[in-house]
This record gives structure tokens, sequence and C-alpha cells, in this order.
């Protein structure tokens, strides 16, 4: 399965290509030691660049905030010109970038969530609520010059287990036979968390290929 090797070839963020070719299983013939090196710098410049979005969030001018965002404003632009042709109403496919932003809140909840810990479920919560009341706040100051009261309230939602087997086989029933259509299929599945990449490999080959 092909994954996200076309995302591998562009300009370095904290990752650099042979990080990434190395996250997608590109880079099998390391040492056991380099391999630890590899994921050591991984983790600190993840960490860093963490680190980083205090300055980017605090004193980053709101110009070049706005700035940030060009896929997301072409996103608004075309929803927005839907809604007011009064067309048969349908959100266009969330681009990229936002799909990024929805993995860097996962990083962060998928380690305190189901912990059975309290407390890191609360550290979960009151990052994202948080994150929402400061963000309405200074742009409403900044905007309006007025201020605004708000409280986001997150409710997890969580439901009932079910057991592997009969989800991946409930999967494997709704799956396209077509094998490129297979493939974006339980691709997509993974990026949203409903699959672990070894359990698309699986269906894949079990149900593809065979």
């Amino acid at each position: 399965m092909r994954g996200d090797d076309g995302l591998v070839d562009r300009q370095r963020g904290f990752l650099t290509k042979h990080d990434r070719e190395y996250l997608l299983g590109q880079h099998d013939d390391m040492t056991d030691n380099y391999e630890q090196q590899k994921r050591y710098q991984i983790r600190e410049r993840f960490r860093n660049a963490m680190f980083d979005f205090y300055f980017m969030s605090n004193y980053l001018s709101d110009r070049d905030k706005r700035l940030l965002w060009p896929e997301i404003d072409n996103w608004l632009w075309e929803a927005q010109n839907r809604r007011q042709r009064q067309e048969e109403y349908q959100y266009p496919e969330v681009p990229f970038l936002a799909k990024c932003w929805r993995d860097i809140v996962s990083v962060f909840v998928e380690s305190h969530i189901l912990t059975g810990i309290p407390e890191a479920e609360y550290l979960a919560k009151w990052v994202i609520e948080e994150g929402v009341n400061k963000a309405v706040r200074r742009k409403t100051l900044s905007v309006t010059q007025m201020y605004r009261e708000v409280d986001a309230n997150l409710n997890w939602g969580l439901g009932g287990l079910q057991k592997l087997q009969s989800y991946l086989q409930q999967i494997a029933n709704e799956m396209p036979t077509e094998p490129d259509a297979a493939e974006e299929y339980l691709l997509s599945l993974v990026r949203q968390g409903y699959l672990r990449r070894s359990h698309s490999i699986y269906l894949y080959q079990t149900y593809i290929e065979e």
C-alpha cells in the first residue's frame, strides 16, 4: 500500500525528508543504535517545535497569523459560495491543513484518554477547551474592541467496545473490491483513526490481494 509517500518530498519542517521516509518504514537497513538516535532526534525536534507554538500564538502578528492558512481560506470561500447560491448544500472536502491540525490534537489526546487516570483526561480536555476559549476572547477583543464571555465544553462522547475481529469483518464487508478504491478506503480509515495501519495491511492482503 502506497500510504502517504506523496507527502515526503517537500520543504523541511521539523522533520527532514529522511525522517519522513523512516517513519513510513522505508529505511529498514538501519542499525539498532542509529535507529534509536533517529527516534530520539525526532522526539526532541517535535518537543522543541511544540514549545515554539507558544511564541507563534503570543507574539506573531495578527496579519501573519491570517496568512498561514491559504488552503483553509479557499475552503471557506468555496463553502460560503455554495451556501449563498442555495445549492444542495454539502461541505467541500476538508483541506489537508485542517486534517493536520486534527492530527496535532490527536497526538496529544491519544496519550491522555482511556488511561484510567482522571487527571490525564482532565488535562486533555483542558487543552482543547482552553484553546477555544483563548482564541474566542482574543479574536473578539481584536476585531470588535469588546469582550465576549466564552465557556467551551467538550463531551468525549465515548461509546461501547466492540471485539476487534468483529469490527474488522464489518469493515471488510463494506470495503470496495477494486484494488485502488479499497486502498484509498482503508487509508482514509487509518487517517481518521478508525484503523491502525497494521489492520489496513491485513485487510488489504486478506480480502484484496488474495
